[in-house]
Formats: structure tokens, sequence, C-alpha cells
């Protein structure tokens, strides 16, 4: 009984530290400040990009 117990908590921590953390890592990276800020920034820079490309087709096609 104590053994059975015992394998489900090496596999229990097993699976905590190879799938659970690397996860937590990656969620407190999408939720930090600057993640957000540098998000923010590069999608205004790809609206300004696409706005550029479509001011560039009309004004050669007109």
């Amino acid at each position: 009984m104590a053994s059975t117990c015992f394998r489900f908590f090496l596999v229990g921590s097993f699976v905590f530290i190879i799938v659970l953390f690397p996860f937590s890592i990656f969620f407190f990276i999408l939720t930090s400040p600057s993640f957000g800020f540098w998000l923010a920034w590069r999608w205004w820079q790809h609206l300004f990009n696409q706005f550029n490309k479509f001011l560039n087709d009309w004004h050669f096609k007109t």
C-alpha cells in the first residue's frame, strides 16, 4: 500500500515538474507588462505596415 502511494507521489511530482513548471514560466512571461508593451508595439507596427501597403497600392492604381 505504501509503495503504491509513493509511486503515485513520484509520478505526480514528475508530471508537475515536466508539464506544469514550463507552463507556469510561459504564463508568467505572457502576463508580464514588458511583454504586453512589446506585443502592443509590434501590433501597432504591423497595422502601420498594412496601412502603408494599402496606401502604396491605392496610389499606384490611381
